[in-house]
């Protein structure tokens, strides 16, 4: 698979790292189309389905963008594109009996993740780190996974007993996780291995966790609901597949092991067996409360957002790995109109049957407003301001409200597009969005009750660029 340079990449890849250490991708490529048209070209991941054959035209799909059906340019299956792997482990989002079953079960699985993708292992606390840089080495791999597995087994007994975190901190770590992913990538495909337990939700928030596309802007803040679907929305639109890893121990073994090629079974029949078995016919005692759950909501919501999965165990790994190998992407293009800075609703169809496939959910024009609010989010949790746009952020605060200046230190090159102002306080919410008007501008804004310090962040809305600031407010 290539992607054109200047191309906007939307499908699943995860990243190398060079991409961590200073990743800046150009803005995507605007090509004529008629006399005054332009359009730019979108990736979209999707599948696997078992209404697809081992080939397929670009004509066989039907997308829509936003409502607008789109012409389809290109579509592929990614039977032997590599893929570069994320895992992702945070203390916060997984307890350290979840974190060391995990990596115990990468670890035995390391030469078919090895086989398959580069693979990176990022851990979290709080900040994330590289603390693997990506490698196809099964021994490198295993011996990682290994020695961190034997971490978390330390780090469960030293636990044992405390509370769970409450959504203040699992909201900032959604934040630093999206920060980073986001703001780091490679072309596609790329898929986050996602290590987290979930959280409880009301039986109203549940049912709408069911349905086939979640908004994260209709679900109440209280539960932790709405922090992971946003998450998963602005990386789906930067193209990240999650496999979500929320481990647990079992009392019967399940084998999951891929049938051989003789067996005329495609690998990824297996895990897609599992999705749509009953609960209580299954033997195997997670699966068995797969459904019941109401942690794991959240978590298969995510999957299905991101054209992802939920893989409970380590069994399951196997085939969620082989299943990479039925996953397609196509290309389709739009007209280049005003970047809105936002993301859009994306649907692939299949024509002969009219019926909608699996796929990534949502993409984006521009630089969206939720990776804004991760980095907002990030900066007022104490993530140390990034980006190359050095910002100079000061606050005169009276009484209830505040005037803000905000300046760039450096100039702009020429041709540089729209950039768009965020402010938020750790009162919670933000509180403005704007075009910058030249290198600095003044606003006034309410300030919320109990707030103390306020941040800012600056972003090209097509570009890569960014900068962020934070300031008392006394």
């Amino acid at each position: 698979m290539k992607s054109a340079a200047r191309r906007t990449v939307l499908s699943a890849s995860a990243l190398a790292l060079a991409a961590f250490t200073a990743a800046t991708t150009p803005p995507p490529a605007r090509q004529g189309f008629g006399e005054n048209l332009a359009v730019r070209e979108t990736e979209v991941v999707f599948g696997p389905d078992n209404s697809l054959r081992e080939s397929e035209p670009a004509e066989a799909f039907v997308v829509f963008d936003d409502g607008h059906r789109r012409p389809v340019v290109r579509a592929e299956r990614l039977k032997v594109d590599p893929w570069t792997i994320v895992v992702y482990l945070d203390p916060i989002l997984a307890a350290p009996d979840t974190g060391f079953l995990a990596a115990l079960g990468l670890s035995r699985t390391s030469e078919a993740l090895a086989e398959r993708a580069e693979v990176g292992i990022v851990v979290a606390d709080p900040e994330p780190r590289m603390v693997l840089a990506p490698t196809r080495e099964p021994r490198v791999l295993g011996n990682r996974f290994a020695d961190l597995a034997g971490e978390l087994s330390r780090r469960r007994d030293r636990s044992a007993g405390e509370r769970p975190p409450d959504l203040t901190a699992v909201r900032s770590q959604l934040d630093r996780m999206v920060a980073f992913l986001a703001g780091r990538r490679q072309p596609a495909p790329r898929a986050l291995f996602l290590v987290a337990d979930g959280r409880d939700v009301e039986p109203a928030v549940l049912n709408a966790l069911g349905s086939d596309r979640v908004d994260p802007a209709r679900l109440p803040e209280e539960g932790g609901a709405r922090a992971y679907v946003r998450a998963a929305q602005t990386l789906a639109a930067y193209g990240w597949v999650i496999l979500a890893l929320p481990f647990r121990r079992a009392v019967e073994p399940f084998d999951l092991t891929p049938p051989p090629p003789s067996a005329g079974i495609k690998p990824g029949e297996v895990l897609r067996k599992l999705r749509g078995m009953h609960p209580r016919r299954s033997p195997d005692p997670f699966l068995a409360d797969y459904g019941a759950d109401s942690r794991l909501a959240i978590l298969r919501a995510v999957g299905r957002m991101t054209d992802g999965a939920l893989v409970g165990r380590a069994a399951m790994l196997q085939p969620a790995i082989a299943d990479l190998s039925w996953r397609w992407h196509l290309w389709f293009s739009a007209p280049s109109t005003a970047v809105e800075g936002r993301v859009h609703p994306v649907t692939v169809e299949l024509l002969r049957t009219g019926e909608a496939l699996r796929a990534t959910q949502w993409v984006r024009s521009g630089v969206p407003e939720g990776l804004a609010d991760a980095r907002l989010g990030a900066l007022l949790a104490g993530s140390p301001p990034a980006g190359d746009l050095p910002v100079e952020l000061r606050v005169e605060r009276a009484g209830d409200e505040a005037a803000v200046t905000l300046r760039l230190r450096t100039p702009l090159p020429a041709g540089t597009g729209p950039l768009r102002v965020s402010l938020a306080t750790d009162a919670g919410g933000t509180l403005r969005r704007h075009v910058l008007d030249g290198a600095a501008d003044t606003v006034r804004v309410t300030v919320p009750s109990g707030a103390r310090r306020l941040a800012a962040v600056v972003e090209e809305l097509e570009g890569e660029r960014w900068g962020g600031a934070v300031a008392a407010l006394e």
